[in-house]
């Protein structure tokens, strides 16, 4: 039974719950609605966006849109954007970069080294990792500052099956759970 044909159902008098039809189209238009109100709302936050709306976003903001890439991959691009939009002097904070790269994988870790205008980016994953590095890597370097560099290290309990226009490499538990890249060179 819909929702909202329970909700007419217990709201109209009883002489107007003769006719079950008008009550039944009724009530399963008013479920139509909220389930396109419900699908908008996903739409368009970029958090939650899939289809129409990731496109939306990506287009907004001049990014390429590749369906084959995943839809999280593309979210953290669509949201690097917005946060350097909304930033002020479009310069983001540490815990908005973190907030943006656990994106790509469970969490994320930055540990900043100022005398050498090094940071180091640690991405953590509790089951193992189908990463493509060059998007991350893009997205790290079009949110960081210029003048600073960073590295980059994948943490994964299990397998690492990583991916770049550089190179192509399974890591395998319990081979190695470590794999490390310096921001250049990529």
């Amino acid at each position: 039974m819909s929702l909202y044909k329970e909700i007419i159902q217990d709201q109209l008098p009883d002489i107007y719950k003769s006719d079950a039809l008008e009550i039944n189209t009724l009530g399963s238009t008013l479920d139509n609605v909220q389930n396109d109100l419900n699908s908008l709302e996903k739409e368009v936050n970029p958090l939650t966006a899939e289809g129409v709306g990731l496109e939306t976003w990506e287009n907004f903001f001049k990014l390429p849109s590749n369906p084959n890439e995943t839809i999280q991959n593309r979210r953290a691009k669509v949201i690097a954007e917005l946060i350097k939009f909304t930033s002020e002097h479009n310069v983001i904070t540490v815990d908005e970069m973190r907030n943006i790269i656990k994106f790509f994988g469970d969490d994320a870790e930055i540990i900043e080294h100022f005398s050498i205008y090094v940071f180091d980016v640690i991405l953590k994953s509790n089951g193992s990792f189908n990463l493509n590095t060059d998007d991350l890597i893009k997205v790290i370097k079009s949110i960081k500052p210029s003048w600073v560099d960073f590295t980059l290290e994948l943490q994964s309990d299990r397998g690492l099956q990583i991916q770049s226009d550089a190179m192509a490499a399974d890591v395998i538990f319990p081979i190695c759970n470590l794999f490390s890249v310096g921001g250049g060179l990529f």
